[in-house]
């Protein structure tokens, strides 16, 4: 499928996780009129903590949409490759064509590997919890030592600053770790849904490999999407094109919600999309790029360079259509197939990382969220952004 609908069944895909309820939650239905203040207090937090794991189910389930075409990257300079300097031979175009949809489409592949990076991230994110509490306690240790002899009152004083340190630090790093069990559960749902959606477009996906090497595809009657074989010419260099198209009206779509969700409160941002009206934040955003420092930009920064991406991938597809369909429409359409493949390279690269640059928007899309910032419905901004502050990137912390 087209990268856009990837994402498109993505998004879907986390609105319906708004409607999983918490077992915490139908409790406090059920009970709401026998709860004490504490009870309440505790099964509060507890709704606060599924909301916090939806959160990350819903950043999951976004990567695992598009993750899979990670090797049409590899498959895309192959071609182009092949094409420019192997001499065209349809032995050479289907043997680099090959490469996707094999590997990483195949459930089988990605169990260890899934499995790997969860034990591997666990283990890290649990070295940097007790990393962080010993270094509170270090710190409290180092000031008591600079101190007078202490006193009664001191060594109580003392006392209580650090268990308040050691409680504040263990605070923070439960609100920033993320959920791996609420993201690695979103990673999956993406990835299967991904596989499933892919054999029903153009070829078919080799969805057990290396185990079962053949390709499983499932016609859709009336779409006919084999190799688009049953299309008029004109129609097959429409398809191709929105092909490497579809991403464009997926993030104005997300921009504008997340632009709605931040207006009414629903989330934060670290900054106004209006602070990129001077040459100085302008030049200091590209030259992070131009250097690779890619994790420094914020992800209102990256809204703004997706700006340029759509104009620059909306005009070469259109260029590139115009080449192949209106200029020379003898053009055979393998032949159109490749030359939509040039700049199809950089842009699937901007849809594999959109995902990841934009996780806390994906993150706070909850359907009560988007329905009330968009007027379809009333909702509480305040109630909601209480539920969900305890993510790691929420409330008065700015987005990273």
């Amino acid at each position: 499928m087209p990268g856009g609908i990837h994402l498109l069944l993505g998004f879907l895909l986390i609105l319906l996780t708004s409607f999983i309820p918490s077992k915490s939650k139908r409790q406090q239905q059920q009970n709401s009129q026998n709860k004490k203040n504490n009870s309440n207090k505790s099964v509060d937090e507890e709704i606060c903590a599924h909301e916090r794991r939806m959160q990350w189910v819903r950043a999951g389930i976004m990567i695992g949409s598009i993750i899979p075409d990670a090797d049409l990257i590899v498959a895309i300079v192959a071609v182009c490759f092949s094409y420019l300097f192997l001499g065209y031979t349809t032995e050479n175009i289907a043997l680099a064509e090959s490469l996707h949809r094999s590997w990483s489409h195949s459930l089988i592949f990605w169990v260890p590997m899934l499995a790997l990076f969860s034990y591997w991230m666990m283990t890290t994110t649990a070295s940097s919890t007790l990393s962080s509490l010993n270094s509170s306690k270090s710190t409290i240790s180092k000031k008591k030592s600079q101190g007078h002899a202490p006193t009664a009152t001191t060594t109580t004083t003392t006392t209580i600053a650090t268990a308040n340190a050691t409680t504040n630090a263990s605070a923070t790093s439960t609100a920033n770790k993320i959920d791996w069990i609420g993201f690695m559960f979103g990673l999956c749902l993406g990835i299967v849904v991904h596989v499933l959606s892919d054999t029903s477009y153009m070829k078919g996906v080799r969805m057990f490999w290396p185990l079962y090497n053949e390709e499983i595809f499932f016609e859709i009657p009336w779409l006919c999407l084999y190799g688009h074989t049953a299309y008029s010419p004109v129609a097959q260099k429409l398809i191709m094109a929105y092909d490497h198209f579809s991403e464009v009206p997926i993030y104005m779509l997300v921009f504008w919600l997340r632009k709605r969700m931040i207006q009414c409160d629903f989330m934060k941002s670290d900054k106004q999309l209006s602070s990129f009206t001077n040459d100085e934040d302008r030049t200091r955003v590209w030259k992070a790029l131009l250097r690779g420092q890619l994790l420094q930009l914020s992800e209102s920064e990256w809204v703004y360079v997706f700006r340029y991406v759509m104009i620059a991938q909306t005009g070469l597809v259109f260029l590139f259509w115009f080449i192949g369909a209106v200029v020379f429409p003898q053009m055979e359409f393998v032949h159109f197939f490749v030359l939509m493949y040039f700049p199809g390279t950089v842009f699937m690269l901007s849809s594999l990382i959109a995902p990841f640059t934009f996780q806390h928007t994906f993150r706070h899309m909850s359907t009560a969220a988007i329905l009330s910032s968009i007027g379809l419905a009333k909702g509480d901004a305040a109630g909601t952004t209480a539920a969900t502050s305890v993510g790691p990137i929420a409330g008065a912390k700015k987005i990273n």
